[in-house]
C-alpha cells in the first residue's frame, strides 16, 4: 500500500467512525425520548386508574343509595296502602 492508499483508507475509517458517533447520539436522543414519553403515559395511567377507582366507588356507593331509596319507597307506599285500606274498612 502507498500513502495515498492509506489515507484514503483513514480518511474512510474516519468517515465511519464519524457516522457511527452520530448513529449513536441520534439513538440516544430517541431511547430518551421515549423513556420521557413513557414515563408520562405511566404517570397517565397511574391518575386515570385512580379516576377510575374513585369513580367506581362513587358508583357503588350511589347504588347503595338508591338501593336504600327504593325500600324507603316501598315502605312508604305499603304504609299508604295500609292506611287507605284501614279507611275503607
Amino acid at each position: 500500500m502507498d500513502g495515498c492508499e492509506d489515507r484514503a483508507l483513514h480518511a474512510g475509517l474516519e468517515s465511519i467512525q464519524d457516522d457511527r458517533s452520530n448513529i449513536k447520539e441520534k439513538m440516544q436522543e430517541i431511547i430518551d425520548d421515549l423513556t420521557e414519553k413513557l414515563r408520562r403515559a405511566e404517570t397517565q395511567l397511574e391518575e386515570v386508574t385512580k379516576e377510575k377507582n374513585d369513580a367506581i366507588e362513587k358508583c357503588s356507593e350511589m347504588e347503595e343509595h338508591m338501593s336504600r331509596l327504593g325500600l324507603q319507597n316501598r315502605e312508604t307506599m305499603n304504609a299508604l296502602s295500609n292506611s287507605v285500606e284501614w279507611g275503607k274498612g
